[in-house]
């Protein structure tokens, strides 16, 4: 009986409900660690945004099972006609594996109606406040992949205006409860921080990308860039004061011109 019956996975997986759209973003730089050109947005259109960074549009059914791994299995999910989504016209692509294989129910589009994607919407916001922040913080344009993640993270807590979200945060809609959102709160994107270095046990500088989420750690984690332009996670991060000492501000403006 158990060889007749292989694993049924979507059956240990939660149902996230309602209708789900997803869509690939492309970037014009390469990321500055894994070297991603684009990104994979699943999203509820309600304020429920995550996205995947990826190497290439082969990936997107890495992103598709990392979503179902941490959220759960949409339960209608949209998407366009690229084929590397399984478009209609094809079978035998790895999305289309990830679909049969966890149960999801997929429609796509209308051709050449990309309003039908709710995606499509959510990724124009995400890039205006990508633009926002990398005009007022001077931020390099390679550290996408670390601003694209925080400003979902962001939207995520943060309630909405639309009349179905009900006046909550998307997280709540999705997960059920209250969001924690002071890792948001401690710092904004790119600040001067002090970190502290486990391996030779000293306080160094660094600028902040961020909370690392569910990636590394227990949930308290940051991403630290250093002067070296090396990408770090700490748990120990603290703000610059404003009055520090002149060498502490030449130190700044070198790592600046490092990084």
């Amino acid at each position: 009986l158990v060889r007749r019956l292989g694993t049924q996975r979507w059956r240990n997986k939660r149902v996230v409900p309602g209708r789900w759209y997803s869509d690939t973003i492309y970037f014009s730089v390469k990321s500055i660690t894994r070297k991603e050109n684009s990104a994979q947005i699943f999203t509820n259109g309600k304020g429920f945004d995550v996205v995947y960074p990826i190497e290439g549009v082969k990936q997107c059914h890495q992103a598709l099972v990392n979503f179902i791994q941490e959220h759960g299995i949409p339960q209608v999910l949209v998407v366009d006609g690229h084929k590397s989504q399984a478009s209609y016209d094809t079978f035998d692509t790895q999305w289309g594996k990830m679909i049969r294989e966890y149960q999801v129910k997929q429609s796509w589009i209308q051709p050449y109606c990309w309003w039908q994607n709710g995606a499509e919407r959510v990724v124009g916001e995400i890039r205006r406040g990508m633009r926002s922040l990398q005009s007022l913080k001077q931020s390099p344009k390679r550290l996408w992949a670390y601003l694209v993640q925080y400003i979902c993270g962001r939207r995520q807590r943060t309630a909405s205006s639309a009349s179905t979200a009900m006046g909550r945060t998307g997280f709540e809609l999705v997960k059920g409860y209250t969001p924690d959102i002071s890792l948001y709160l401690a710092h904004d994107w790119y600040d001067y921080i002090w970190w502290f270095d486990l391996q030779d046990k000293s306080s160094k500088l660094g600028r902040w990308l961020g909370p690392a989420g569910l990636q590394f750690g227990g949930g308290d984690c940051h991403f630290v860039i250093t002067s070296a332009a090396k990408i770090h996670v700490n748990n120990t991060a603290s703000p610059v004061a404003p009055d520090c000492p002149k060498e502490v501000t030449n130190s700044l403006l070198l790592m600046d011109k490092e990084i």
